[in-house]
């Protein structure tokens, strides 16, 4: 995977380990009946993680479909 052409995966690929620790975390406490809010809003994990890493999640979201796209068109070939 290309830094250059997928920052935000690398990002997320530097801090997998911790935030796979933090989710697993948070959904233990919320087994446990403790959820995170703010302003009486419940705030998503994913929301969390990403704001906590300094990853922007839509820009993510491109990449994934960049990967994809990238790799359809070599799928299709290889059925014909």
């Amino acid at each position: 995977m290309s830094a250059e052409k997928y920052p935000e995966h690398e990002k997320l690929k530097a801090v997998a380990d911790k935030t796979q620790f933090v989710h697993d975390f948070l959904t233990f406490c919320e087994e446990k009946g403790v959820y995170l809010e703010k302003n009486g809003v419940y705030q998503r994990h994913a929301e969390l993680l990403y704001k906590f890493t300094g990853i922007d999640q839509w820009k993510l979201e491109d990449e994934k479909r960049a990967m994809i796209d990238s790799i359809e068109p070599k799928k299709a070939k290889k059925t014909r």
